[in-house]
């Protein structure tokens, strides 16, 4: 895949999440001064919160193609991860939307929902986890993307503080389409190598103990020496003796 869809997906992702932030701040006053709220204006909403969905699962996919690149098990987990609990949530969100039968069923729907979001939340986890491993390779965006992927993670699993985690979302769409460009950019330069960080090897300190004994091998050529000085003196001392 080019990396520069998935790029100009998170673009069109900050664009359409600003459009309905404003939106949504608009509707809060017309409840405020207690006015019905607009049938097309709801209508829109819904549009841009299915064309951020459907963004996201393209931008998916290029983290897809990344971790396939740089062999990373981490970021593959996440991305694959959040695909198909987006598929999940979206069937139970229409399920909702049509049945309005017995209070049981209802109940079982929204149950499915918020463990859709608990696992939404882990994923996000693993694939903030994953962006961090790679920041060797692609630089230092990647290790704040994930950080920022981390915290959404987090706050989306402890579901008091999900408002937190949509807060995250305009900067690390921001940042996340610089990441893509930045990996295309990389690419079209050259093949992107994989930088492995090997951990340190802590030299273990040598255990004082006796010296080694000298073994019969290592003593025959210190004997050979001995015996060969010998013979010299002999020698030596027969030429003196002669003259």
């Amino acid at each position: 895949m080019n990396l520069k869809i998935p790029a100009w997906c998170s673009v069109g992702k900050t664009a359409a999440l600003l459009i309905a932030s404003v939106m949504l701040v608009m509707s809060l006053f017309a409840l405020a001064a207690a006015r019905p709220a607009n049938y097309y204006f709801i209508v829109a909403f819904n549009v841009l919160f299915f064309l951020i969905a459907a963004f996201q699962v393209i931008v998916l996919f290029g983290y897809l193609d990344i971790a396939r690149l740089l062999k990373e098990p981490l970021l593959r987990a996440g991305s694959l991860g959040i695909i198909i609990v987006f598929l999940v949530l979206s069937f139970v969100l229409i399920l909702l939307e049509m049945l309005s039968g017995p209070a049981g069923i209802n109940i079982v729907l929204i149950s499915l929902v918020f463990f859709c979001i608990f696992f939404l939340g882990l994923f996000t986890l693993l694939l903030g986890a994953g962006l961090i491993r790679i920041r060797n390779t692609v630089g230092l965006i990647a290790m704040i993307l994930g950080i920022l992927f981390i915290l959404a993670g987090i706050f989306t699993i402890l579901l008091p503080l999900i408002l937190l985690a949509m807060l995250l979302l305009l900067p690390l769409f921001v940042i996340e389409a610089v990441f893509f460009f930045r990996i295309e950019d990389k690419m079209e330069k050259g093949p992107v190598k994989v930088i492995e960080v090997k951990p340190r090897q802590e030299k273990k300190p040598k255990k004082a103990g006796r010296p080694k004994k000298k073994t019969a091998s290592a003593k025959k050529p210190a004997a050979k020496k001995k015996a060969g000085n010998k013979g010299s003196k002999e020698k030596s001392g027969k030429k003196a003796r002669k003259a």
